[in-house]
């Protein structure tokens, strides 16, 4: 990781989305569980109990439904996140890259000096990269932006 790490110390497309695969596994696992029942140990206290909540469990027919209705829902979302995440990662990689492409240019006329060996030509096609590596953040700020609009409004965007 240390190889990938640019000159201000922070690794390209620096988004760890482990803890969020981790998250929706445990969703799997708990929409899995919904309406099963619990282990119980195999005593008069374990077999009285598993009558008591399978009787529960009968009262609550209805709520199944809803219930994995809910996870559902929560699992797309978080299905939903992860891709825009793993999409956010991306670009940020993209604008990494471009951003050490500029570095090294600047840094290549730092030592050079730029009156001296840069033609105006190339003195505009660097600002060009630069502009174009700008708008790309922009880009993605604004992709965030109305995202989180749309999450505010609960409109789908």
């Amino acid at each position: 990781m240390a190889d990938d790490a640019d000159k201000s110390g922070y690794p390209r497309g620096d988004l760890d989305l482990a803890a969020l695969h981790r998250a929706l596994q445990g969703l799997y696992r708990s929409r899995a569980l919904i309406g099963s029942m619990p282990m119980a140990p195999a005593t008069a206290r374990g077999r009285l109990g598993a009558v008591l909540v399978g009787l529960v469990r009968r009262a609550l027919f209805w709520l199944w439904p809803q219930l994995d209705l809910l996870h559902a829902a929560m699992i797309n979302f978080a299905e939903s996140q992860a891709a825009l995440m793993q999409e956010l990662r991306e670009h940020l990689s993209d604008i990494d890259q471009g951003l050490e492409e500029i570095r090294r240019d600047l840094s290549s006329l730092g030592k050079t000096g730029i009156a001296e060996d840069l033609a105006p030509d190339q003195a505009g096609a660097l600002w060009l990269q630069l502009v174009r590596c700008q708008a790309r953040v922009e880009a993605v700020r604004h992709e965030i932006h109305l995202q989180d609009e749309g999450k505010a409004t609960g409109r789908p965007i």
